[in-house]
């Protein structure tokens, strides 16, 4: 397919439209969004456009990349997603598109972690698949949950029995040591 040199003002209306946010990191171009829900997670869309240009950069210089990160409670920044990169050949409908297309993956990253449950340990998002904390690294994903025994009835039976026992014991605990029992049996009463 052939090089387009993408207008940046197709770019500017797609991602503005999008709920985006220009920003500038060094002389390119970015655009922010961050998650409804995890104001911390940031989709990040770096346009490859130099700032104050009014088109993308030269052929084979760069593509589009989308990512996704994190900012910490510190305030530190740290990359816990990325896309595949937008190489721009094709109409400018192909690009947005495509562009698009990567921005949905990294939302949806964004959507899996913000609803998957904290890190113990410093209250971060986690990476859905592994588990691990996005801050401080440590992985603490709940167990899976053993299969249940084959003699699963038996085993619910026996327990409610043993339920039911200790009630029994801590009842007949609470009678004896009351007062005036002890007074009764005793015949201090």
């Amino acid at each position: 397919m052939a090089y387009n040199p993408i207008d940046t003002d197709i770019l500017k209306s797609a991602l503005e439209n999008a709920g985006f946010k220009a920003t500038k990191v060094g002389k390119e171009l970015v655009y922010v969004r961050d998650h409804h829900k995890e104001p911390r997670l940031h989709v990040k869309v770096y346009t490859s456009v130099t700032v104050g240009k009014a088109n993308a950069k030269k052929k084979g210089a760069d593509a589009i990349r989308t990512c996704l990160t994190y900012t910490d409670a510190k305030g530190k920044e740290r990359g816990v997603g990325k896309a595949k990169r937008v190489f721009r050949t094709g109409t400018d409908s192909a690009i947005v598109g495509r562009m698009k297309q990567r921005m949905r993956e990294m939302y949806d990253l964004a959507n899996r972690m913000a609803k998957g449950e904290r890190c113990p340990h410093c209250g971060s998002v986690r990476w859905p698949d592994s588990g691990k904390c996005v801050s401080c690294f440590k992985k603490s994903a709940p167990q899976k949950a053993a299969p249940a025994p084959a003699n699963m009835e038996k085993l619910e039976a026996e327990m409610h029995e043993m339920v039911a026992k200790y009630e029994a014991e801590q009842e007949a605990a609470a009678f004896l040591s009351d007062p005036d029992f002890y007074a009764f049996a005793t015949g201090e009463w």
